[in-house]
């Protein structure tokens, strides 16, 4: 799983069954040594543009009843509440 900031939505003219009606996403991972740093994710959690999310990818990105028979390789799986840097 990585942290990634949503820069956007994508859409498809044509899609397969089970990505009809659900939310793509574009996301920009927060990897500092990513060689690709963005990529698409399929939304389940409703997250918006600017939103940072967490990502699952592979099987794990399969393990809910909504993406369980869908085409994909990473699905967004919780939204972040803004961090604080924390002093002790």
């Amino acid at each position: 799983m990585n942290l990634a900031r949503v820069i956007g939505e994508v859409w498809a003219g044509k899609a397969h069954t089970t990505l009809v009606g659900c939310k793509l996403l574009l996301l920009k991972t927060l990897k500092q040594t990513s060689d690709s740093p963005y990529f698409v994710a399929m939304d389940i959690v409703d997250a918006g543009v600017g939103d940072v999310v967490l990502v699952a990818f592979g099987s794990a990105a399969l393990q809910s009843e909504i993406t369980k028979m869908a085409p994909i390789d990473a699905a967004v799986i919780g939204v972040i509440d803004p961090m604080q840097e924390i002093k002790f």
